[in-house]
């Protein structure tokens, strides 16, 4: 899942592919920012709420400073550890 609790400085996690937030309106949030449509968020019962990134919004995104670069294997662990 998506990280819990507010944080005014949001940190998103990225494998280069998969967006994950702190929370749900930050990661819509950066994915507008990026150029994503809000019809690509992937929430699966079961699954880790994210966005798919490439092309254009991915050069995008890497470019944000609070973006952290992680294995996928790290993400899982963070959405899982902080679902």
């Amino acid at each position: 899942m998506v990280m819990k609790g507010y944080n005014p400085f949001p940190v998103w996690y990225f494998d280069g592919v998969h967006l994950i937030g702190e929370d749900i309106e930050h990661l819509h949030s950066m994915a507008e920012r990026i150029g994503l449509k809000r019809k690509y968020f992937q929430n699966k019962e079961g699954g880790i709420p994210h966005y798919d990134v490439w092309g254009r919004p991915k050069k995008k995104l890497l470019s944000w400073e609070n973006v952290k670069l992680v294995s996928s294997k790290k993400l899982i662990k963070l959405a899982r550890l902080n679902g």
